[in-house]
């Protein structure tokens, strides 16, 4: 193979390996984000300012297995299919590094080195987006859940489950008083 084309692969290679790991790396990083949202009592805050009106105004009926499996199942659900997308990429990604490596030890370790720069990406927009819209069906579950029972609400968010609900309960009583 000449010298050429195995530089315009390794060029294709490249560039798939940085866009591949990129979406690989927001992947890996979105729960993080989650969870560093939900521990942001701020952020928090703003966000239900931001959709106050739409959780207060929507007509939520209450979940058929509760409003606490609601909220589990929303969180695992969204986690997971995170990890589904993430493993997939790595894949592609292992992949593109068989590839590069049957081309010669340089090209791999190009493409290494291009996976390894596609880790410093920071959340975008758009991954930040879909958390927050997440962070938004839970409190709007919370929000219905403390107006239908407000101890068990109270109990689940504040000792069963601090970390992920407390400052999301705390902003919605608040505002409530």
């Amino acid at each position: 193979m000449s010298v050429t084309l195995k530089i315009i692969i390794e060029i294709v290679l490249v560039l798939s390996v940085v866009g591949t790991g990129i979406n690989f790396w927001l992947c890996q990083k979105s729960p993080k984000f989650l969870g560093d949202t939900l521990l942001n009592y701020i952020q928090i805050k703003t966000l239900y300012t931001l959709a106050k009106d739409n959780i207060s105004s929507s007509n939520m009926e209450s979940p058929p297995y509760g409003y606490e499996l609601n909220i589990i199942t929303w969180i695992r659900a969204s986690v997971k299919t995170l990890d589904k997308v993430r493993n997939w990429l790595f894949v592609i990604i292992i992949i593109f590094g068989v590839i590069s490596f049957l081309l010669g030890i340089v090209y791999w370790l190009i493409v290494c080195f291009a996976f390894f720069l596609s880790s410093f990406v920071k959340v975008s927009g758009s991954s930040a987006r879909n958390i927050y819209d997440d962070i938004l069906t839970i409190m709007n579950n919370v929000y219905h859940w403390n107006k239908e029972n407000p101890e068990e609400c109270k109990e689940h968010c504040m000792e069963k489950e601090p970390r992920m609900l407390k400052n999301i309960y705390m902003v919605i009583t608040e505002a409530e008083n």
